[in-house]
């Protein structure tokens, strides 16, 4: 008889084979707060309503509020380098005659290409932009401090403190708002597929999410449940208590407390990706950074890959599941596209991952094996 070796790296995938999955979507069994049917279709597929864009006559007809009649500045974007604020710019300036300054909140972990993908937009397009950098060594150093407390205590609801600094995105809106003089500031959100319930579900919250909306809005029990538990995550993990302490409270405030008015463009405009694509890269020469593979949604943040491999390791599915997943609900691709884009998506993106560990400063491979070794939930 024939002897069959298995280790644990086989061990493993085996057991991802096998997770059971929604005969809709193709999220996981892992998936917080996931229950399914007699059919086997999941609660996040039951309850999900189809986005309703609010439309481009509607948008016209707010933009019209603030519109400048002698080209001066009228409003202020948030500018990432990745494909949805790209073309949010580019339909801002022109489909609706718009004149904005667009910026940049760059805290270290902004990736080159989507450095340059910004420059070309806002060069095409003569539009002012203009960028604001975090003391970026020490916010660099936040991120290691937050990584490696992180170890001592693994916890998937917690794993978002890692990119905890990226928040002041939103002051910034806020700051260069009140220094420009100008009413309306746009971000490229509000668009439903990227909408992930499972970071709050991770942490015990089940807070039902639509067109993506702002942390802010959440529930207000929510909210409390939300620092009730980061509370106790501290108090149970005291390595949190460090140097970046401060600057993680303030990420809590930017994100869930502050408030704004900003325009959420995608809440209005459908979302095409294949016009998209042409568009920026017939005009623009938008270059896509191939250390992501395939799919680009999310290429400008250099934690997303390294925060992808441990949801994927530890949970047995990634924001990528999510995307997909949500595609399927919104009727754009099929279980079986999804599947198979997912298995390309969820590849370990190592180049990207060495640039990450490089930028904060460790041993990739000691923290890859480390994050390997945990215990999974599958």
């Amino acid at each position: 008889s024939q002897l069959k070796v298995f280790n644990n790296s086989t061990y493993e995938k085996n057991k991802l084979k096998n997770l059971k999955k929604c005969s809709k979507c193709i999220l996981p069994e892992t998936y917080p707060f996931i229950s399914f049917n007699e059919k086997g279709i999941c609660n996040y597929c039951t309850n999900y309503e189809v986005q309703k864009f609010k439309g481009s006559d509607e948008l016209d007809k707010y933009l019209e509020n603030f519109r400048s009649k002698n080209n001066n500045v009228d409003c202020l974007v948030g500018l990432s380098g990745g494909r949805d604020s790209c073309y949010g710019l580019h339909l801002l300036k022109t489909k609706y005659k718009m004149n904005p300054v667009a910026y940049t909140y760059d805290w270290g972990l902004t990736t080159d290409i989507s450095r340059v993908n910004a420059a070309k937009v806002c060069g095409k397009l003569g539009i002012e932009h203009i960028i604001r950098s975090a003391d970026i060594e020490k916010k660099r150093k936040y991120v290691k401090l937050n990584l490696f407390s992180w170890l001592k205590k693994p916890h998937l609801g917690m794993l978002p403190i890692i990119q905890v600094g990226d928040k002041g995105f939103y002051d910034y809106g806020r700051k260069l708002s009140k220094e420009l003089d100008t009413k309306l500031v746009v971000h490229c959100t509000g668009y439903q597929l990227e909408q992930r319930e499972f970071f709050l579900g991770f942490a015990g919250i089940n807070q039902k999410l639509k067109n993506n909306q702002r942390m802010y809005s959440y529930n207000l029990l929510n909210k409390f449940k939300m620092l009730y538990w980061y509370s106790l995550q501290f108090i149970l993990n005291p390595a949190y208590f460090n140097l970046a302490l401060l600057d993680n409270f303030d990420g809590f405030l930017a994100s869930f407390v502050r408030k704004d008015d900003f325009l959420h463009l995608y809440n209005y405009e459908p979302w095409n990706e294949k016009e998209i694509i042409k568009t920026l890269n017939d005009e623009y020469g938008w270059q896509n950074d191939v250390s992501y593979g395939k799919n680009q949604w999310r290429m400008g943040d250099g934690q997303t890959a390294f925060n992808n491999f441990i949801y994927y390791t530890l949970a047995g599915f990634s924001e990528y599941d999510n995307f997909r997943s949500n595609q399927i609900r919104e009727g754009m691709i099929s279980r079986n596209e999804a599947l198979k884009l997912c298995e390309e998506d969820n590849k370990v993106k190592y180049e990207t991952l060495k640039n990450f560990s490089e930028v904060i400063g460790f041993n990739l491979d000691n923290i890859l094996s480390k994050i390997t070794s945990l215990d999974k939930l599958y």
